[in-house]
């Protein structure tokens, strides 16, 4: 979950990151990045292990969210060693070096993926798509929405990591005549009876805007929020 605390065109500190605008004004900022405990069945979430995105010592560069990534997964690990945790994240986190860091700590994921932004690896889902090397169905439910479900195991990341091996899951719904699309990657072994779980899971991300977010402007408190970042269920 990212949050912002802080933001100020006339107020700073060392540790403030910074946004140059067009108009030659700088804005200061500070941003969180926590951990939520979210689940599929359950609207209560449980923010844990804050990490802030502040100006670090030395750098010449704003921190981001992926930077802080690194600092707030090692000491969740570290806090519960024996957790069969894992993350649902963004697609922000859909790369090779993050993905690399949750397999060497033994953390699970499923993580957002967007054909804007994870060009090879659709490509690559096409192409094994057309082989007939995919697996899908569709189910419609007793709400009269249709549910589908494509996947495929063990592809290619991406072109940089061919080695880095993924599971890919494209969920749809069509209600109403219109076709909403989903698709994210997964280190779970994908099959026909675990892929609704897997997408539930996925979309359990929703949460932490429904339940955090929600909960901070219900109370009145004035943060300003971002995409919501590192989520472990």
């Amino acid at each position: 979950m990212g949050l912002g605390q802080f933001a100020s065109s006339s107020i700073s500190c060392p540790q403030c990151c910074q946004r140059h605008h067009r108009n030659g004004q700088i804005g200061y900022y500070h941003q969180l990045l926590a951990a939520v405990l979210v689940y599929p069945d359950q609207k209560q979430v449980l923010p844990l292990f804050p990490e802030a995105i502040t100006h670090q010592d030395g750098d010449s560069k704003n921190d981001c969210e992926l930077n802080a990534s690194k600092r707030l997964i090692k000491p969740l690990r570290e806090a519960f060693p024996s957790w069969p945790i894992r993350v649902v994240e963004d697609s922000l986190f859909a790369n090779g070096p993050h993905v690399k860091l949750l397999k060497e700590l033994n953390i699970g994921y499923i993580i957002s993926v967007k054909p804007e932004g994870q060009e090879s690896l659709f490509e690559e889902v096409k192409d094994r798509f057309f082989k007939h090397e995919t697996e899908e169905f569709e189910v419609l439910g007793d709400d009269k929405i249709v549910r589908g479900y494509r996947w495929i195991n063990e592809i290619p990341l991406n072109k940089s990591y061919p080695d880095l091996r993924v599971n890919f899951l494209d969920y749809w719904e069509i209600r109403d005549g219109k076709e909403f699309n989903f698709s994210w990657i997964t280190e779970i072994p994908l099959t026909k009876s675990n892929v609704e779980f897997v997408m539930r899971g996925g979309r359990s991300r929703w949460h932490i805007e429904n339940q955090t977010f929600n909960t901070l402007k219900n109370q009145s408190m004035s943060l300003n929020t971002t995409s919501d970042m590192v989520n472990s269920i």
